[in-house]
Order: C-alpha cells, then sequence, then structure tokens
C-alpha cells in the first residue's frame, strides 16, 4: 500500500515539474 502511495506521488510530483517547465518555458 505504502509503495502504491509512492508511486502515485513520484507521478503526481513529476506532472508538477512538467507543467512548471511548460510555465517557464512560455
Amino acid at each position: 500500500m505504502e509503495t502504491g502511495m509512492q508511486a502515485s506521488m513520484c507521478i503526481y510530483w513529476s506532472h508538477q515539474k512538467d507543467n512548471q517547465d511548460t510555465v517557464w518555458r512560455q
């Protein structure tokens, strides 16, 4: 359970980083 939670958090943060990179590129 904890592993799955970590995985989803990892995905969440990588999405956040992608969004931030996109904002900075604009």
